[in-house]
């Protein structure tokens, strides 16, 4: 699939993405230390869609900004959409992408035709989590990248794939330390300053798909959990041994449950119309 790179210019922001394929739009935002290019892995599982996918602040090729909000984030990639003539979509959110999705959900859910939390959930951080995300936020600022990205990155896999793929995990990290550190701060700052947005789930009326890794080491098991009740429509799916990151551990299982995914929602689209 060819993909084109694009911009997007509003206030502060110069934010990058890329667009390919044809059909549905569905927006996808990647999570916190990647960029746009990990959709690329699975791209089969939006045969039949246009794929939009930008690039968060200091991420992939978009510039650098000093402070954000997620809220902040779905205005500007709503503004994306409108730009190529889009009116309804798919939204899917990895990690911080997810909780970027939820503020969709909360904003403009008559926009949407279905959204995918993949490894992600809709809850604001607890006091806890708030605190440490502070700290990282702190050592990033004094002492850079180096030792915080040592930790991060493996944390993104499960145990497993982590210790049998250390070459997937080093290119990630390697691609994290060529980046500028006001990146990593201003990303992590936005996720402790969320919303929680669980109750927009409640009243969502169309289906949520969601995937948990049973050994994500980067969202609490219980916060995966404790959401798969909240819409009323849901097709979940629990990936054994699978940690955070799934498009680049399990891909062919992704594709299978994305499409699967895809193809349901479309089907009610068409009864409900």
């Amino acid at each position: 699939m060819e993909f084109i790179s694009k911009g997007f210019e509003k206030g502060n922001f110069r934010i990058h993405y890329q667009d390919g394929g044809s059909g549905t739009p569905i927006l996808l935002l990647h999570g916190y230390g990647e960029d746009g290019n990990i959709w690329k892995t699975v791209a089969d599982a939006f045969e039949g869609c246009k794929m939009i996918m930008p690039d968060f602040p200091g991420f992939g090729k978009s510039k650098v900004t000093e402070a954000y909000t997620l809220e902040e984030m779905m205005e500007v990639f709503f503004q994306i959409l409108k730009q190529e003539g889009i009116h309804k979509f798919f939204v899917f959110g990895h990690s911080m992408g997810g909780y970027t999705a939820s503020e969709f959900v909360h904003a403009v859910p008559d926009r949407l035709l279905g959204v995918g939390m993949i490894h992600s959930h809709p809850f604001g951080d607890t006091d806890e989590i708030k605190s440490n995300r502070k700290k990282r936020e702190e050592h990033i600022a004094s002492y850079g990248l180096d030792g915080f990205t040592k930790e991060f990155y493996p944390v993104l896999f499960g145990r497993a794939f982590a210790s049998g793929h250390p070459d997937v995990v080093e290119e990630m990290r390697t691609t994290g330390m060529s980046l500028d550190p006001q990146a990593f701060i201003a990303g992590m700052h936005a996720m402790r300053m969320r919303e929680d947005r669980s109750e927009a789930f409640k009243k969502f009326p169309e289906p949520v798909f969601f995937l948990v890794g049973d050994d994500d080491r980067a969202v609490p098991a219980d916060m995966s959990l404790k959401q798969l009740s909240l819409p009323p429509i849901a097709d979940v799916h629990i990936m054994e041994g699978i940690g955070h990151t799934s498009m680049l551990e399990a891909q062919d299982l992704f594709i299978q449950y994305a499409k699967s995914f895809i193809r349901t929602a479309r089907a009610l689209e068409k009864t409900t119309a």
